[in-house]
């Protein structure tokens, strides 16, 4: 049975791993300074795809905690007040921030701030 259930979950332990290597190797500083980057520069084709992949890397909850550790949470709010008038963009930002809050454990003080908009 051990089988089974590791052959089950084998593509989300791969996932996982991959997540946090990108994550090692600055994958997320990068991606958050080019959110902020897009930000300032208006430029939504940018701010879509890198708030898609910082969307895809916080599937790792390890990187969940990376991200609001570097202020993604703080550059996410800027970057959704910026884009406001994109419903494509805060799309992105707000997919992010539901995959941010579906923490392990959840419970988790360090990823439940509250942010006044």
């Amino acid at each position: 049975m051990p089988c089974v259930i590791t052959a089950e979950y084998f593509p989300f332990m791969l996932q996982d791993e991959i997540c946090k290597s990108i994550a090692e190797k600055g994958g997320i500083d990068a991606i958050l300074r080019r959110i902020d980057d897009s930000g300032e520069q208006g430029n939504k084709a940018v701010a879509k795809v890198c708030c898609s992949l910082l969307s895809k890397l916080a599937g790792s909850d390890a990187n969940k905690s990376t991200i609001v550790g570097k202020g993604g949470m703080d550059k996410l709010i800027k970057l959704s007040a910026r884009f406001a008038d994109d419903p494509s963009v805060l799309q992105e930002i707000m997919s992010i921030i539901l995959v941010t809050s579906l923490f392990k454990q959840w419970r988790n003080p360090e990823n439940r701030q509250v942010y006044d908009l």
